[in-house]
């Protein structure tokens, strides 16, 4: 089973459908979560036509703006729980009708200012939330100052809100394989930034039950969100034989908030070695980087 996520600027242009259609075709995802798509249901109706897909839930824009979709392919059992101009969340059932994990589609709202109004929405299903949940889209924001580019750095406060919902909600990214960043604004020279807004966040729960699960970062777009797609077997992985997508490591400012911190740090600096010099410090902070990892984890 195979999921693709994308914020696709409006479903209005033609050259964005085409895109579309050949995604589709190339992928062959069993489900498709559009944001901003820009139309209402009777014109996701005609794109859903288009594109192949049986089943479709639509989200109407307000005004020119917003706009959701959840589509997908007549074989899976799907019913819709919940929805907003922010989210579509749904349950996926087992061929006896039970059900078996819930996904919810997700957009952040793009006012910095209201995204705190998103992270309580999160809360909030969170609070319903008695399955495996997968939880993928647009968020909008950024969990580490690693996942952007250019121009001034991500406000801590935006980071540390994006974090604890995320603790809250027992939620973990689950990584990506791919180009570093999801959205670029276009621009060239010193005026371009580029971030790391959308990803899949999954409960334990789920991550038990999909353990070989891999995301993929597509290129290619016509948006300026690049597609993200989720394989819930990692077929995708094993058919390419490419080395899963490892972060560098990099010290977030935030850890040295927490008294765990400097105790990490302290006992593997100080643990005996038989390196000396140059070797034995490049050893050091080679344990230390681990188990600051982990320990983040």
């Amino acid at each position: 089973m195979k999921i693709l996520c994308w914020n696709c600027r409006g479903l209005g242009n033609p050259r964005t459908v085409r895109f579309l259609q050949l995604l589709l075709k190339k992928e062959v995802p069993t489900m498709v979560f559009l944001v901003e798509t820009k139309l209402d249901a009777r014109a996701m109706e005609r794109i859903r036509c288009k594109l192949g897909l049986q089943r479709c839930f639509t989200v109407d824009r307000v005004g020119l703006s917003g706009g959701l979709a959840l589509l997908w392919v007549g074989e899976i059992q799907l019913q819709i729980k919940s929805f907003s101009r922010g989210h579509v969340d749904s349950i996926i059932l087992s061929e006896s009708g039970v059900a078996s994990w819930c996904f919810t589609g997700f957009y952040g709202n793009p006012i910095a200012s209201l995204r705190s109004d998103s992270w309580e929405l999160l809360r909030r299903l969170q609070d319903q939330m008695h399955l495996p949940w997968l939880c993928a889209g647009d968020f909008n924001e950024i969990l580490y100052a690693h996942e952007k580019s250019g121009m001034a750095a991500r406000s801590q406060r935006q980071m540390d809100g994006f974090r604890q919902v995320l603790s809250d909600c027992d939620l973990a990214d689950l990584g990506f394989e791919g180009a570093a960043f999801t959205w670029c604004n276009g621009r060239a020279g010193d005026g371009m930034i580029r971030e790391r807004l959308d990803r899949c966040v999954v409960n334990e729960r789920w991550l038990n039950s999909f353990p070989m699960a891999r995301v993929y970062h597509l290129g290619g777009t016509s948006s300026d969100h690049l597609p993200i797609l989720l394989d819930l077997e990692g077929v995708k992985a094993q058919m390419a034989h490419r080395p899963k997508y490892r972060k560098l490591y990099r010290f977030e400012a935030m850890w040295l908030r927490e008294e765990d911190c400097e105790g990490i740090i302290t006992r593997e600096w100080h643990q005996d070695s038989n390196l000396s010099g140059v070797e034995l410090v490049s050893g050091k902070l080679r344990a230390v980087a681990s188990q600051l990892q982990a320990w983040n984890w």
